[in-house]
């Protein structure tokens, strides 16, 4: 789930943050982000918290 929180430009959140070194300007990130607002965000909200995928994900982050 904190891939929705990277998306949209935010990298520290109550009960985590990103493992990423801090991004510092254009020239680390020349992709927009996205607007929490936007259908495209949350068409990508929609897919990151489907039920189905949250209930199967125990099993591929266990599969090594």
């Amino acid at each position: 789930m904190s891939l929705l929180y990277h998306v949209s430009n935010q990298h520290k959140w109550i009960d985590g943050a990103c493992a990423h070194e801090e991004i510092t300007g254009e020239a680390d990130h020349s992709l927009p982000w996205f607007n929490r607002r936007d259908k495209d965000y949350q068409a990508l909200q929609d897919v990151v918290l489907a039920p189905r995928l949250l209930a199967s994900l125990k099993y591929y982050v266990n599969f090594r």
